[in-house]
Formats: structure tokens, sequence, C-alpha cells
């Protein structure tokens, strides 16, 4: 595990940078910062209890590396997180946040990106909790050849009611931002996405994808997805889409004919259906995301 103390706030350059952004911290506030060319090989944790903590500043100089696990499970009431990520020239951040907060609770979670030169910025929300859950993510690709993958799934059951708002914004030369957030629902749940890419007339050669996809079991789940583009300069290369629907029947009846049985075919078609996220996740955190799928898969 990564030691958050080696980062924080009382690095030296943390208190420079906010001070020359003319930037206040709050009270409950934390600040991660990891100087040029270093790569903390361990991922940082953070858990339950640094719920209290409503901002969280990440900047990371040029050519650092860093990994962060945000894992909320047992929060309750109305919890609130903003968060600011600054990834510089050749930096990678990779941002794994596990949302299985308590049934009843109410989660508000705001990311915001940049990504400066050659930067990565890989972002994985997993979503399975809290009553009520509002996510945004806006990333700001400024530096030319910045890159972002954003994937994710959310399974939402009873009467949960998600909301998923993201922003690609292209700004640079060469460009690149891949999003794929897929979902099941069922019950009485609910979720709505709402997705922009967004290429200004300074992003050329710049490419782009967004996908959301949501896969219901009844008649009382529901779900709406609105994907939408903005394109201000003809040399890029755009793509969004869409779907809800129920499981292929096609697909089912073939692989009952070889004979698998209902239950196994529906949770290998689900896992098939959500793999995507699994590509930048440790086998660790794979497998503790499996136990949860075949759970919300077999009641």
């Amino acid at each position: 595990m990564g030691d958050i103390a080696d980062f924080v706030s009382n690095y030296a350059n943390a208190q420079n940078y906010f001070e020359n952004k003319s930037l206040i911290l709050p009270e409950k506030a934390l600040t991660i910062f990891v100087p040029s060319n270093t790569c903390v090989e361990e991922p940082i944790i953070l858990s339950d209890a640094q719920a209290a903590i409503e901002k969280i500043f990440i900047i990371l100089e040029p050519g650092a590396q860093l990994i962060i696990h945000d894992i909320r499970l047992q929060s309750a009431g109305k919890a609130v997180r903003d968060i600011f990520i600054e990834i510089q020239e050749n930096a990678q951040l990779t941002y794994f946040y596990d949302q299985a907060t308590l049934s009843d609770a109410e989660e508000l979670m705001q990311c915001t990106a940049e990504i400066k030169e050659n930067g990565y910025f890989c972002f994985v929300p997993i979503d399975t909790g809290a009553a009520n859950f509002r996510l945004t993510c806006d990333v700001q690709l400024l530096g030319n050849n910045a890159r972002t993958d954003i994937t994710g799934f959310y399974l939402l059951q009873k009467n949960q009611k998600h909301e998923i708002i993201t922003q690609q914004q292209h700004k640079a030369k060469n460009t690149q931002s891949n999003l794929s957030i897929n979902g099941i629902l069922r019950d009485q749940s609910y979720c709505s996405y709402r997705g922009n890419i967004n290429i200004n007339e300074n992003a050329a050669n710049s490419i782009a994808a967004q996908t959301n996809k949501n896969i219901l079991f009844g008649n009382q789940a529901r779900a709406v997805s609105i994907p939408s583009l903005e394109v201000k300069v003809h040399e890029v290369q755009c793509k969004h889409g869409s779907a809800v629907g129920q499981l292929n029947v096609e697909d089912i009846f073939y692989l009952q004919s070889r004979g698998l049985p209902y239950q196994q075919i529906k949770q290998l078609l689900l896992e098939a259906f959500l793999k995507q996220a699994f590509v930048h996740l440790s086998d660790s955190i794979i497998e503790k995301i499996h136990f949860r799928m075949n759970e919300f898969f077999n009641e």
C-alpha cells in the first residue's frame, strides 16, 4: 500500500503549488502531490476512514505515476466528494472508484481532470451502492497527445436511482479519449446517463469514442442514455452510441442448445457485457468485484 503521508499536503512543493494559483484549501481537504519522475509502485488507498473528506486535490508533476483505489463500502447518510486532478507532462494516473455504500446512503461525486502534453488518465468507476448517486466526470485534454480511458459499470436494483454525467473535452492536437460505461438494472431501479464529446478548433487529428449500454431485467427497471457530440474541426475521428434492452434471445438459445443451464448462461453473458472495466484493474480487485457480481446475479 502506498503511504499517503509521503505525498500529502505537507510536501513542500504542494504549498507552493496552491500559493501560485491563489488557491485556499478548504478544511475538509486532502492533497496528494507526486513530484517529478516519481513512480509510486503500490496503490494509495482511500477508504471509508476518509469519508469525511469533501475535497481532494491530486497533482502529478512531469513523469510521475500513481494508482489510487478510492473504496466506499460502509458510508451511510449523505456524502459529497469533489476531486480535482492535474496530470502534467508525461505523467500517468489510474483512479479506481468503487462506490458500494449502504443501501440508504446518498452519494455525490464530482471529478475534474486536466491532462497536459503526453499525460494519461485512466478512470474506472464501479457503481453498485447508495439509494441515490450522482457522478459527474469532466476530463479536459489540454496538451498535445494527452489521453484518457474511462471504463466502468453499474449494477442497480430495488429502488436505486443513479445519474452519470460525463464530458470529454479535446482542446489540443492528437488527443484521444475513450469512454465505455455499461449497466445492468433490475426491480424498480433507474439510471440516467448524459455524455458529451467536445472537440474544439485547436484539436485536429483527435480521436474520441463514447458508449453507454444497458441491460434491463423485468418491466419496471428503466434507463435513459443520451450521448452527444460537438465537433468544431474536420480532421477528427469520433463515434458515440447507446443501447437499452434485454439479453439477446438468440445467444441464450444457442448456449442452451450446448447444454448450459439458464442461470449459468445469464451470468456468462452479463460478465462479458461488463468485462471492459477489468482491463485496468489488478487481479485482487477483480476477484472482489466478481464476488459482488455473483451476489447480484444470483439474488
